[in-house]
């Protein structure tokens, strides 16, 4: 997400807070989710 986000800017600079970056964040924000979600659940002793 975040090379992503380094070429959406070098290539649309003018496109910064209303072009695709809002989508790269919200990825970037959902995969970070999942991540911590499933981690929490692997270190959950299943009883």
């Amino acid at each position: 997400m975040i090379v992503r986000y380094a070429v959406q800017m070098q290539l649309h600079p003018e496109a910064r807070w209303f072009g695709h970056t809002i989508p790269i964040v919200f990825h970037l924000v959902l995969a970070s989710f999942v991540l911590v979600f499933a981690r929490s659940h692997r270190a959950r002793p299943v009883a």
